[in-house]
């Protein structure tokens, strides 16, 4: 039962100014209650009661001011220019593309997310890459603080870079952009940074 439960812990993980309001809490409970009621029901297997349960959370959270996924921007050292909009790259040793792609998010105020930001491998596929790019393409330029990101673009292999480098150049160049972060830990033999630096 949740009422012998204190479900302030649970509502201060989405919505920490919820959490201290009593009655924030309270209708919390009830909607979460109701949900499982509505969607618990029954047998079920494994993964169809996980269904459930997102569908209780889903319904018990929608009466709550949602916490925002933002960070305090530091001093930004790290790099010293990025543009506003548009395609950046940025070339550094291999040890320190981690720390420029985080503190170009950490800039903005935001954190990276995995629909914003693909970190690339060996084992990295052109659909990833043509997904991420298409998701900088079609987002919303006013969200200015949204920042899309490839790192690690010396991973790949010189035709998944001249995929990557066409598939950024066939967006629409009369569309205002959000800014997207190419970052590469080398600078020789890389058609990537060829075509951005």
């Amino acid at each position: 039962s949740t009422a012998m439960v204190d479900l302030r812990p649970f509502v201060w993980m989405v919505s920490p100014s919820s959490s201290v309001i009593p009655e924030a809490v309270e209708a919390f409970g009830e909607r979460l209650r109701a949900g499982w009621a509505h969607h618990g029901a029954g047998p079920s297997t494994a993964l169809a009661t996980l269904a459930k349960v997102s569908q209780a959370l889903t319904q018990a959270c929608s009466g709550l001011e949602l916490r925002e996924r933002r960070v305090l921007p530091p001093a930004c050292a790290m790099p010293a220019v990025f543009p506003s909009a548009g395609v950046g790259m940025i070339c550094c040793a291999p040890s320190q593309v981690l720390e420029h792609v985080l503190s170009v998010y950490a800039c903005r105020g935001v954190l990276p997310e995995r629909d914003t930001c693909l970190i690339c491998s060996e084992s990295t596929t052109p659909e990833q890459l043509a997904g991420l790019v298409s998701r900088w393409q079609h987002a919303d330029p006013s969200r200015r603080e949204h920042v899309y990101g490839v790192a690690a673009t010396h991973h790949l292999s010189f035709a998944a870079q001249k995929q990557l480098s066409a598939a950024i150049h066939a967006g629409d160049s009369s569309r205002e952009m959000s800014p997207l972060l190419l970052v590469s830990g080398a600078v020789d033999r890389q058609q990537i940074v060829a075509q951005f630096n």
